[in-house]
Order: C-alpha cells, then structure tokens, then sequence
C-alpha cells in the first residue's frame, strides 16, 4: 500500500505555474523551520511548491496548497496548528513525526487523506473522525500489538495499521460503518460480516499468526480484492477457506510474498464466480505442491484476466484444459518437467487464452501450431525441434527471442525469413468500420503490422485474425496494401466485396495463367472451371492465379472460363488448344473411330480392346426348359467370331456347352424356377446379365424378377418341386366316447404325396389306420376335451386343434379348459366322464327300536355299483339289494340317529339317519287333562278346550280384542294384538358340509327375495285364500305358498302322515326347495326361521299389564326322550304368548324322513330356528298357524271395572318341512306366569 500511495502521488502532481496564494506563504516558512525538511530549503520556494517540482507538493487552480508531504528532522511535536494557515489543505503525508495524542482525532475540516509514519505510539481508542483514507505506521512498534474496535473506524473509508500486528474487534451493529479498504498485520482473521461497504482487505501475516482462524475467511464473500503476505519464515497452510466460499465478489486475489507448506488435498476454486479478475500467487514455494503436482484441481467457472502461480516446485505441467477461461496463465521458474503438450482441443478450442508464461521450468518436447495465436513464453527451458512458422518467422523480432530464447530449437535463427507461402493473409472484413484482418501465421503482435491507408489494430481476436479501425471512414477505400515489418513481407487485399476480374490468360500445354484482380491469396475459396474441367488451383494471390487441368486436353476451341473467390464470380472465353493424338491402331480395324483427342479407339457397340479386334459380346434371349427339371438350352445374342477360352454360368455354376457360334450357344441349364443370373466368359470379357429359361409350374406362378413363387391355395413348394407339394391342412374330424376312445376320422385336405406321414395328438405319435387326399383315420386313447394336432408329410407340418371326443350323456366338457361339469347325479373318475353315479341317501324307513328289522334307504345309488361296501353305526354289513333309488338292508335294535356309509366306485358318501320309530312321544304337558295325545304327540282337546296343551278354554262368541293375522306382499306374515306384533318368515338357506359346519359362501339370504307370482281362492267352498310366492337361488326354484283359512270350522290337512286342522283366520305356509345345486354329495341344507317380536309405534301400550311382562320370555320343550329336538316353543312379551310347535317329519323327493330343529339365537326382539334336511332334490315344508282364545287376559279397557274376564288370544303354527320343523305359534293375551321355575319344569326345560 505504501508503494502504491507514492507512485499515486507521483502520477498526480504536474508541473503547472501557479504561485502559492500570498496568505499562506508565512505559514509555509514557519512549518518549514519547524520540520526542518531539506526539501523546502529553496530561495523563494513560494514560488515553487505549486510547480510539482517538489514531490508530494501540489497546489489547486487558485494557488492554496493541496497536497503537503514531508519529513520531520526535529524532534519537535507537530500538531494541527502548524497546518492552520492552509485552508484547502486535503492530503497531508508525514514521516518521521512525533505527533501529539489527539492528533487523529481532531484534523482540519479541508483533510480527507492522511498518512502518518509516526516515531511515536498513539491509541485509537474511540471514534474517529471522517477520512477518506488513513494510513497509520508505528516506526517504532514492530513487534507490538495493538487492538482496535471496528465501531471506532465507522466515519473512515479506508484505514491501514503498518508495525504493530493488529486484531480488530467486532463490537455492537455494524449497519453504519462506512470502512471500505482495510490493512492490517493480524494475529486472528477478523469476521467481517458484519461491515456492509467493506471491499478490499491486506493481511500481512507473520509468526504469531493464528492459522485456526483461517475458518473467518468464509466472511469474505463480499469483498472484490483480498491480499495475503507472510512476513514469517514459517510455513504457512494454504487457506483452503477461500475455496469454499460459493460466488464470492472478489475481483482479484494476491498473495504478494509467502512461505506456503503441502497443502492436504487438492485446491477447488470453481465455487468462485466470474467476478475474478486476478489470482496471483508470486512465491508458491518448494512445499507447495501435493506429492511433486500442481494443487490446484478446479479454476473458476468464469473468466479471469489472469492466473499466475510462480516460483513454484511442480514435477510436471499441469492439465492445461483447466486454465481455458484464463487470459493470462504465469507458471514461471517451477521446475516442472516434461514435453510440452498440444492444446488444440484445450487452450486454442476455447480461443480465450492470450497469453502463457512458462520460462525458466525443465519442459522438453517442440512447439505445434496449435500455440500459435497465443504469446508463449517459453525461455530457459529444454525443448527442441522445429519452430512453427508462425514463430520461425518472426524470430527477428526481439520480442519473439526473449521469449524463445534459451532452448534447442533446430531453426532458431535470429536473421532468418519468411515468403508468402508460409504467412498468408486471406480476407479484410469490414463491417460498419470495424475491420478484421484474417490468415494464418500472422503472429500475435499488433505493432508488427502496417497498413495503407491506416487501420489500427487494437485486437488479437487469438484465431489467426486482428480486429481494428481505420482512422477516416471505411468506405472511401478499396484497396488496402499490409505490410509484416518482420519478416518484411506485403499483402494487397480489397474490403470493397467486389467480385473478381480478368485481364489476360495465358495457356502452357495444361497450366494456365490467369492476371487480373480482387483474386484471394486462400486457394480454398479460389475456383477456377476452364468449360467443363476443374482447374487445379496451383498458387493464388489477390492479382495471379495458376491452375492445372488435367492430361490430354480434350476440349478445343472458344471455352469459357470461370473465376469464383467465395460467392462472387466472372466468366470469360478463351481460345483453347488441343494436340491431336494417335491411336495405336490407325482405324481401328474398322471396327470404330480413332479419337484424336485422346489417342483412343472410340469402338462400336458389338466391339471393344484398344483397337477394337475383340467382339463386346452380349445375351439377349433364350428357349425355356420345363421349370425344376432343367435341361439343354439356346442362348441368342452377339457372340462373334473368337471365342478364346468360352465360358457360360447360371447362378455362378459352370454349364457344360454343346455348341457355339456368332449368334448363339447351346449349353445345360440344372432344375429352378424365376430369372436366371447369367455369365458368358470369353477373350477374358465378362457379360452379366439375368434370362427367363423356365415355364410357369401347373400348380401356380412364379414371378421371374423376384424368384417368388404363388402356388394355389392346396398346393406349395419346398426346394424346386415348385407349387407340386400339397399344402395340407385339418379342417375337422369326427368323434368318440370320452371314456372309450377309438378311431376318428380326419377330414381337410392331404393330397397324394404323403411323403413320411406322421400324426401327432398332443405331442404323441397316433396310429394311421388309412388316409387318402381328404382323410386319415387314425386311433385315439379315451381322453376329454380339444386336442393339439400336427399332421407331417413332405417335410411340412401343419399344426391345429381338434375336438375329437363327443359330450357326456350326462354333463357337458368344456373342450379347452377340460373340465367337466356332470349333472348333479353324476361325478367323473378318471375317462369315466359323468358316468358315475354320485350317490347319496336323503331318507329312510324307520323300524322299532327294540326288535330293528329291514329299512329301505331312499336316495340316488345308479346302476353302477362297482367295489360296493355299506356301513352301518361304523360296521359293514351286508345288504339285501340295491337299484337306482333304494337300498334294502337289515339293521339290529337301537335308539336314536346313526351314521351309515355307502362305498362304491371309489366314491364315500357318510351321513346321518334316524332308522327308529320312537315310541315314547308325548303331548304337551299331557294336554292338561283336558284331551287326548295322538301318535304325532298332538293333543285333540275335549270339547270346550283349545289350544296346544289343551289348558285354554274356549270362548268362541266373547268379547274379547281381535288378533290380526297378515300375508305381506314380501312373503312375511304378520300376527298382531293390541300393541304387540310377531313377525314370522323364512329368513334363509344354507348348505351344510358333514362336520355340521356351514359351506363357505352358501348362505342365502331368502326373506327378501321373494316374489308374489299368484294369488287365488280356494275352488272348494271358497273357504281358504291362497298366495303363491317364488325366487331362485344356487339355481334352486324355491317357491312358497301361503293359505289363509277363513271357514268358520277351520280345515283339515294331511301332509307327510299327519293330520291337522288349521283354524279361521289361521293359514299354512307350504315351501318348495328344488334342484338344489350341491357343492358335494355330502352335504345337506338348512332353512332358518325367525319369529320377531316388536310393539306398534303410536299405541298405547296396555295399562293392566304388569310392568314385568314386558320383557321377551323364551322357552322350549321336546316331546321325545330320544331325540334332543325343539318340539315346541313358548315366546311371552307384554302379556301375550305365541306357541310354536315342530315336528319331527319332513318330505324328502316324495318320501317322510326325520329332521332337527334348533334354537341357533334369541333375544328380547328375535327368535332364529334351524330346521336340518337331508341331501335332497325335492324338498317339501308345509307349516300352518292358527288363533285360539284363552280367559286369562285382561284386555286394555277392562282394568278396574267388575266382572270383566281375563282373554287369553293364543296363535298356533305348524309346520312340516322337507328340511324343516313343524311349527305351532300362538299369541297368549293374559297374565305372565310369575314362576318362572314353574314354567320350566311345566315345558321340560329352556333350551
């Protein structure tokens, strides 16, 4: 900085003649006694001091002093009021000063630039005044240390600190601080990110430098110049923190002086922005390097004026690709070794790179054209070789010697020249008066180039090519004359784009000379066309062009001649001559002409050779032979009369020949179809050609050009037997049982040529009984569904699908999947397609369970019965006979249900029976005395009685509130009293598997489904009205029909054995199941039944009912002590009862056998009952529900008032079911039983 302040000061003072004003000139002889500075010690220095003759003195346009440096020689303390008298004073340079304290602080208002070399030390230890610059050296503190507050420097622009180290401390916001340019010699890299306007930063490192803090550089991302020097003989780390500052300002980066150690890993300034204008590290040193390489990786991404590292210890050059956004590159005195490389694809590719300095380094190799727009200095090194051209020729320029100098060039000669062939300059661009200088070899110095009229280059555009202007405006010149002063050569050139012309041409035999002007000294844009031939360009310049045609001239006479430089052009004639040549043979032996020009036989057509003797012999016909037999063939044509070493090939095979002559050949043509290549050899001529020998095939056409050949659709081709082979094919056949298999017949087409006939069904080879051209009979296994088919003969094989095997009797195969689908009583085994009886039983006869006896089993058993076995309670026994529907057999005594097991075709059926009649069935609760118990455990009540028990009086004619009985059009039936409603209704079916677990997705919901199909009155009596409901499920017809009774008597029924009435307003529920499609003969179904009890909403409900009746009471009771089945069940709610009874017999396909009930869940809202069928396909359920009267209730209105009876309304329901119980419900107005036990024991237990 200080080197810089003097030079500053010495450009600025000028000389000038302006005297020091008369009012200051007391000041300045006092200040001068008391500084003492030899300086001033001039007569009349007043006069002077304004003239710049004393340096660091200057004076403004008025003559009041401006500038004032000096050098105090006393020891005298200077202050302000020795500076008082000069009002203007701005710059004030003191040196060897003692200075009072206050000094800094207190300056004339006129001072903005202070340096100070003080011999005396002064703190800064509060805010400074406004300086534009202060620079402070402590003369006598080197080796101190001083710590200044960074808020004392906010009114200063720029502030150095030289002798002491110096730290600044960061205090309190910074938001204000003016400070710029800051110098110092820390013993900490400050953090300045705080200081907004800061810019430019010098560090002089020395040996108490903490590099820890290194890390603070990263604050630097706003500075444009950063400084580094190390003052220590300490090897210092480079500061890697500067490369990891992404798009930093700095504009420049100097390291002036250092001693810099190895750094740890390679150095990566690509984070740095475009902003970089300089890097300059002047003394890299021995350490600085990693393992001998240059340690930096990366440059920065922009451009940079110039990268200089010098005075290294690099072992080899670096990759110099890494340096094309430099201008300037400076490797100097590194010690680096090895050749110099090529940068044609480096530093010339980018053509940014001015200038490389690498003097003084070990480099070896020689100089390629690829430096020649670049200043390279490579002196002092150890390369050898032949300079390029464009440094060879300008080796008399001094300029070029320095830089070259000290080397083992081969033609390093100081005097040496050069000729236009080796600097040519192609083109002057003008463009709005900017003009550009374009060739090769033209050097890289601007001054080494004059032209007339002036252009002043001001640009080295680093492609062979400078850029200038010329004083006065362009276009008032035409012709420019350019001179090289080194070597001393001249070009002329034309910026005037005209096009070129022709003054003379002179001919030399197949050289021309063509004079005129605005021609081009680059042979690439240079054309000449003398009439129909290329001139060579031999050599160019912007007046002469020479240029070769090639040997004989052929042309003669007037011939125009064009001339192209770029895209303009001018055309001329020009008298051409020719020298006639003759031929070897005079006249050709009259066989042609003898050209002259050339010197040749120019033949006729039927004759070639130089002279024209060998006849130029063609094909231009033939006969045809039977196509794929072949045989002897003419060809037609011009042969002549010598036939020296006569040849014929078709498709490159040698024919045998018969005969020749002029006009034709007889030779053997082998077996083919289509156009033939044909060659004939002779007097070593070769004609090629192609002829059509052969007749179209019976059987379709062959296209002669293409060799493809279109058979008819029964008929191909395989080799040269051409549309003769059947093209076969299957188009159906006929079929056979499944399970027996045997012969089929194949129907399509075969011809008669069934050469290595062979049928294969499903990849395996089938027995050929016989076949002929549209059928083949052969023998096929027992097997289901399609069959993949190959049919080979001739080498060809036709593959298909038949369906060969006929559907089953009972089922249908889907021919691709191969599965089966039987009819419900048929099953697969093996080929035995649905002819397997799927056999099962749905019912039984019953015999006395003390002595047991024959039974007959009802079911499907077929006709086939093959490895028949019966078990009986898990015991085989032997039967007495077996049909279709039935088996006879003899059972031993028992109780209750047993497992039976039918075995036969290897198919089990396992399922349960109930073989016993039970003897013991009882009536409810023994009718209560007051009836009779039939053999269906029904009570026929004495006259005077109702109900199931018998224990309700009848009261047939009372008073007493009327129960409502419904069939909804969903199929439910609806029995109201009051305000309690039941709602009863089939509630869905399910397939049960045989460990009594439902079938996984078999349940069906049925109650709402159905369907009202009909409805009608009874044609007898019209005493019943009946509605018929319907839907489908599992493919099943499932209908039911309701019957309500209206008769006065009621009416009787018989279903599955039993009689029954059914009372007025009562109605029987019969329903149909039929088809059901079962997932497995095992399995059987399940109707479930549900009883929903509810109150009306908006009655009232009943006032002389109990509070405790209104819950939902639910009881059961069997009526046989085999059997655990729900015979009969009691459900009570708000003084009402609904009684339900079921029997134990249901149809299965027309025959009684036994089912189960159960309760599966209740609460106070649902009662829901299973009722379990056997495996059937017709099943029957015929339930019926009647309304009886009891004298045990007490109606709404009757509380509180005398002599009202009690009524008791009961509704029965009976149902006998294929598959389900016999239900008998009744509503019960009256009392609830308040023992709960009794009622129990009454019923025989809840289940």
């Amino acid at each position: 900085m200080k080197y810089f302040i003097i030079i500053l000061i010495s450009f600025i003072c000028f000389v000038n003649s302006i005297n020091l004003v008369p009012e200051e000139v007391p000041f300045l002889y006092d200040f001068i006694q008391k500084v003492n500075d030899s300086r001033f010690n001039i007569p009349n220095v007043e006069t002077i001091i304004c003239s710049g003759s004393i340096s660091g003195c200057q004076c403004d346009s008025n003559g009041n002093l401006n500038w004032l440096t000096f050098t105090c020689k006393t020891t005298e303390v200077i202050g302000w009021a020795d500076f008082n008298g000069f009002s203007k004073l701005g710059y004030l340079f003191m040196t060897d000063v003692s200075l009072d304290q206050s000094f800094v602080y207190t300056p004339m208002p006129s001072i903005i630039y202070l340096t100070i070399h003080s011999k005396v030390f002064f703190e800064i230890d509060k805010d400074l005044p406004k300086y534009d610059n202060l620079y402070i050296n402590y003369q006598n503190m080197y080796g101190g240390h001083v710590n200044i507050k960074v808020s004392y420097l906010k009114n200063v622009s720029s502030f150095t600190v030289i002798g002491p180290t110096c730290d600044i401390e960061i205090d309190g916001d910074q938001t204000n601080n003016k400070l710029s340019t800051l110098s110092i010699s820390p013993r900490n890299v400050p953090d300045l990110s705080s200081l907004p306007n800061l810019s430019t930063l010098t560090l002089i490192i020395g040996n108490n430098f903490n590099q820890t803090s290194y890390v603070n550089i990263e604050t630097f991302s706003k500075l444009t110049y950063i400084g580094i020097g190390l003052t220590s003989s300490i090897l210092f780390n480079f500061p890697f923190e500067i490369s990891n500052i992404k798009d930093p300002r700095w504009a420049t980066i100097y390291f002036s002086q250092g001693n810099w150690d190895s750094p740890s890993n390679f150095i990566d300034l690509s984070n740095n922005n475009q902003t970089l204008v300089s890097f300059n590290l002047l003394n890299a040193g021995k350490k600085f390097n990693i393992n001998g390489n240059f340690p930096f990786s990366k440059l920065p991404t922009g451009t940079c004026r110039e990268f200089i590292v010098n005075n290294g210890n690099f072992s080899t050059l670096p990759d110099l690709s890494m340096f094309e956004r430099s201008r300037v590159v400076s490797l100097a005195k590194s010690e680096m070794n090895g050749n110099l490389p090529s940068v044609k694809d480096t530093l010339q590719k980018s053509a940014f790179t001015q200038k490389v300095i690498l003097n003084n380094n070990k480099l070896t190799g020689d100089i390629d054209e690829s430096w020649c727009s670049i200043e390279l200095d490579v002196s002092n090194n150890l390369l050898s070789g032949s300079l390029p051209d464009c440094m060879f020729c300008y080796l008399q320029d001094l300029k070029y010697q320095k830089r070259l100098t000290g080397n083992n060039f081969s033609n390093y000669d100081i005097s040496s020249t050069c000729n236009e062939e080796q600097i040519k300059v192609y083109k002057l661009s003008n463009i709005s008066s900017k003009v550009t200088l374009i060739g090769k070899n033209i050097g890289t110095y601007l001054d080494n180039i004059v032209t007339y009229p002036e252009i002043k280059f001001g640009t080295n555009n680093l492609n062979d090519s400078f850029t200038g202007y010329f004083d006065e405006y362009s276009q008032q010149y035409d012709i420019i004359k350019v001179r090289f002063l080194v070597p001393g050569i001249n070009f002329t050139l034309s910026i005037a784009n005209k096009p070129p012309q022709i003054n003379t041409i002179a001919q030399s035999n197949v050289t021309f000379q063509i004079t005129g002007q605005y021609y081009s000294y680059d042979e690439k844009v240079v054309k000449v066309m003398i009439g129909n031939n290329d001139c060579i360009i031999k050599s160019t310049t912007f007046y002469q062009i020479v240029c070769d045609i090639n040997y004989p001239i052929v042309d003669y006479g007037n011939t125009s001649v064009l001339v192209m430089v770029e895209d303009k052009s001018v055309t001329t004639y020009f008298n051409l001559v020719h020298t006639p040549i003759q031929c070897k043979e005079p006249n050709c032996n009259s066989n042609g002409i003898c050209n002259d020009h050339l010197g040749i036989c120019e033949c006729f057509e039927e004759w070639t050779f130089d002279d024209c003797s060998i006849p130029n012999h063609k094909v231009t016909n033939s006969t045809k032979v039977l196509y794929g037999v072949g045989g002897q063939i003419t060809l037609f044509g011009w042969f002549g009369n010598i036939h020296n070493n006569c040849q014929v090939l078709f498709d490159g095979i040698t024919s045998t020949l018969y005969s020749y002559n002029s006009s034709s050949i007889v030779a053997y043509i082998n077996k083919g179809f289509g156009f033939v290549n044909t060659t004939v050899i002779q007097n070593n001529l070769t004609w090629n050609g192609l002829i059509d020998p052969y007749t179209q095939p019976e059987n379709g056409y062959c296209n002669t050009t293409t060799k493809l050949c279109t058979c008819n659709s029964k008929w191909t081709t395989i080799g040269l037997d051409l549309c003769s082979i059947p093209n076969h094919y299957a188009s159906s056949s006929s079929q056979v049982p499944s399970n027996t298999g045997g012969t089929i017949i194949i129907y399509g087409w075969f011809g008669d040529i069934n050469r290595d006939l062979r049928v294969l069904l499903n990849n395996q080879s089938t027995p050929i009984k016989s076949n002929s051209n549209e059928t083949i009979s052969v023998e096929i296994l027992p097997g289901i569904g399609l069959m993949d088919i190959q049919i080979i003969q001739n080498n060809l094989t036709w593959s298909g699908i038949i369906d060969p095997y006929s559907q089953p009797e009972n089922g249908h195969c889907n021919t691709t999947t191969k599965l089966c689908t039987c009819h419900s009583k048929w099953t697969t085994v093996d080929f035995e397609v649905c002819t397997i009886p799927y056999h099962y039983a749905s019912s039984s006869s019953k015999v006395p369970s003390i002595t047991g006896g024959n039974i007959t089993l009802s079911g499907w058993f077929g006709d086939v019965h093959n490895y028949f076995q019966f078990s009986f309670d898990n015991q085989i026994i032997k039967i007495n006979s077996i049909d279709n529907e039935t088996i006879s057999v003899e059972i031993p005594s028992g109780i209750g249900s047993k497992n039976i097991q039918v075995i036969q075709n290897n198919i089990t059926w396992s399922g349960l029976i109930y073989p016993y009649s039970d003897s013991t069935v009882k009536c409810l609760n023994n009718c209560s005395s007051n009836g009779i118990c039939n053999s269906n455990g029904e009570c026929k009540c004495n006259s005077g009685f109702v109900g199931p028990d018998c224990s309700t009086k009848d009261l047939s004619g009372s008073s007493i509130p009327s129960t409502e009985t419904h069939t909804n059009p969903d199929g439910t039936t609806t029995i109201s009293n009051e305000d309690t409603i039941y709602l009863i209704y089939i509630d869905s079916i399910v397939e049960i598997d045989f460990n009594n677990n439902q079938v996984p997705n078999s349940l069906i919901n049925l109650k709402n489904g159905w369907k009202l199909v009909n409805t009608e009155n009874s044609a007898i009596n019209l005493d019943s009205s009946i509605q018929t409901f319907s839907q489908v499920a599992n493919n099943a017809t499932i209908i039911m029909t309701i019957e309500s009774v209206e008769s006065n008597n009621g009416k009787e029924f018989t279903f599955a054995g039993n009689q029954f009435t059914v009372s007025k307003d009562g109605f029987k529920l019969s329903l149909s199941v039929s088809n059901w499609n079962y997932k497995s003969n095992l399995n059987t179904l399940q109707i479930q039944m549900s009883s929903d009890v509810s109150l009306t909403e908006g009655n009232r409900i009943n006032q002389c009912i109990d509070s405790s009746n209104e819950d939902t009471n639910v009881e059961t009771s069997s009526n046989s002590n085999v059997l655990q089945n729900v015979n009969y069940l009691k459900i009570s709610k708000n003084g009402k009862t609904l009684y339900g009874r079921f029997q134990d017999k249901m149809l299965s396909d027309g025959r009684s056998t036994t089912t189960i009930t159960k309760i599966i869940s209740k609460d106070d809202k649902k009662v829901l009952i299973s009722l379990d069928m056997p495996h059937c396909n017709q099943c029957l359920l015929d339930p019926d529900f009647s309304v009886i009267i009891n004298s045990d209730f007490k109606s709404s209105d009757s509380c509180g008032r005398e002599n009202k009876k009690p009524w008791l309304i009961p509704v029965a329901v009976t149902v006998p079911v294929v598959g389900c119980a016999l239900i008998i419900a009744a509503f019960v107005l009256g009392k609830k039983i308040r023992s709960e036990k009794k009622l129990i024991n009454k019923f025989g237990g809840v289940n």
